[in-house]
């Protein structure tokens, strides 16, 4: 005889246990005048845990969550029990849990900072776990993982979104003392939620501006306008026309503004990149160029420059011998030769500075060697911006200002001259690379001294000058320069003779059409 057995679960809860109404049933027999029924955690029901005598093919009773066997025999009128059923399977699954929050429909939005969403639910056993699943509106399982609590949080991007969870109950394992197994219940109802993600506006850069020329050594202002969900930014600096660039990054500034010194003149490009935290990828604004030029006001500043000159000098001499009849002899000569010069400038303070510098000048005449000689000692002082500079100096110089070499003693012309020098220069950046520059002196002999000094009568004289040149900045810190050159020297003085006397008038012009150099400046 074949037996056809079902169970129906009835969802009738038992507190404080999980114990559920189970309903057993199956088909009416023939003959029979009741039923016995065995139920068992094992199929050889050596100790079964349920035996109960029926009246109609149907039995319930509560059974806590777990895997059992059950079985069915008849008992016939004389009260005789027939064989027993084969043992069918029964599972008995926790009840699902109750989801509590994020309740469905649910909504929320973030920037950049992925929120931490909280799910909890009603628990159903404190000793059961669960586990929760989250899936995305595409189908795509994001999340599967289990917790020992009724919560679990986890940070999900923006998306559409739904989760369900269910307990895994634990049942004894018969013969295996402490050993439980996981019977897990039915996923709860599915509940959908959305994540909005919104976006950053962008940074707008306010300093410096595009196209400014800006000093190394001084604190250079960036500023901007950022997002104002944004709380942390970076700035970043890249160097453009150069084969090794340096990239600067000031990062993690808590501001919308920050001051920083470049060391490196060149030419730069700047972006801000705005973010809701220091560690998120944020937002990147437009970028801006600018130049870092070399801060020639600012302390510790040098520059050393070797030059040289090809120079022409025309000497103009004017002079009267007076014995009865005054006679005037006028007389016009030329020299040509090349220049050699060194200038060594340190600023001690900012824009005040000490200079030295010596040129020396062998020149070949139509019938005479000559040479001419300078060593000076400066305080220059410097003030400007913006690509604009003016130097002023003071000092003192030594000057011959003619001297005649290889020559006999009676033509040798010796004149030596020292007093105050002063000038000024003017610089003006048309780029990184490229400047103008025009200077101008005055020299003032005060002190003369000459083989012919014991003889001379009073004697003044006037040194005045100037240039107009280019620099271009060739490599690092190293410039080349062209310049073009005059000087002018007026003199006069008296020779008394017995009976008469020598008046003399005597000047010089010199230009310098080639003036070359090559300076080491910072």
């Amino acid at each position: 005889m074949k037996w056809h057995l079902t169970f129906l679960l009835v969802l009738l809860f038992a507190t404080p246990g999980l114990a559920r109404e189970v309903s057993f049933s199956w088909e009416p027999m023939e003959g029979a005048i009741g039923y016995e029924i065995q139920v068992s955690k094992t199929d050889d029901f050596k100790t079964p845990f349920l035996t109960q005598k029926l009246q109609t093919p149907s039995f319930s009773s509560p059974m806590e969550p777990g895997k059992y066997f059950y079985r069915v025999r008849v008992i016939d009128q004389a009260q005789h029990p027939g064989k027993w059923s084969n043992a069918a399977p029964v599972t008995i699954a926790s009840p699902a849990p109750e989801l509590i929050t994020p309740a469905s429909g649910f909504e929320t939005s973030y920037y950049e900072r992925v929120p931490e969403i909280a799910f909890t639910w009603k628990s159903v056993d404190i000793t059961a776990s669960y586990e929760i699943v989250i899936i995305d509106s595409a189908g795509t399982e994001i999340v599967r993982t289990t917790a020992d609590k009724s919560d679990y949080k986890g940070s999900l991007p923006g998306g559409e979104y739904q989760w369900q969870v269910r307990s895994l109950g634990k049942s004894p394992i018969p013969g295996r003392e402490g050993s439980v197994e996981e019977v897990p219940s039915e996923y709860s109802k599915p509940w959908h939620f959305k994540i909005i993600k919104n976006n950053l506006d962008k940074p707008t850069l306010i300093a410096p501006l595009n196209g400014a020329k800006l000093f190394n050594r001084s604190p250079i202002n960036f500023s901007w306008n950022q997002d104002p969900h944004t709380h942390f930014a970076d700035v970043n600096i890249e160097e453009l026309d150069v084969d090794k660039p340096e990239n600067l990054k000031f990062d993690k500034i808590a501001d919308k503004e920050v001051k920083k010194s470049i060391e490196k003149p060149g030419h730069y490009r700047w972006s801000v990149t705005s973010k809701e935290e220091a560690t998120t990828p944020g937002v990147t604004s437009e970028t801006r160029e600018f130049n870092i030029l070399e801060d020639p006001l600012f302390a510790g500043n040098y520059e050393l420059e070797l030059n040289t000159s090809y120079s022409n000098d025309v000497y103009l001499t004017n002079s009267s011998l007076q014995i009865q009849t005054p006679q005037q002899v006028g007389q016009q000569s030329s020299s040509y030769g090349m220049h050699y010069g060194l200038s060594l400038g340190y600023y001690i303070f900012r824009g005040f500075g000490f200079f030295v510098s010596a040129r020396e000048a062998p020149l070949l005449t139509e019938n005479l060697n000559t040479a001419q000689k300078e060593l000076d000692g400066q305080m220059r002082f410097r003030y400007g911006a913006n690509g604009f500079f003016q130097e002023f100096w003071f000092g003192y110089r030594q000057m011959d200002i003619i001297e005649a070499e290889n020559t006999p003693v009676s033509q040798a012309v010796d004149l030596n001259t020292t007093g105050p020098l002063f000038g000024t220069r003017i610089s003006v950046e048309l780029s990184s690379r490229l400047k103008i520059q025009g200077t101008g002196f005055y020299y003032k002999p005060l002190t003369f001294s000459s083989p012919q000094i014991a003889t001379l009568g009073p004697t003044n004289a006037d040194v005045m000058g100037g240039s107009l040149g280019l620099k271009w900045n060739f490599s690092g810190r190293f410039w080349a320069g062209y310049r073009f050159a005059i000087e002018r020297v007026n003199a006069q003085m008296g020779m008394p003779l017995t009976p008469p006397y020598v008046n003399s008038t005597w000047g010089l012009f010199r230009t310098e059409p080639i003036f070359l150099s090559i300076s080491y400046e910072r």
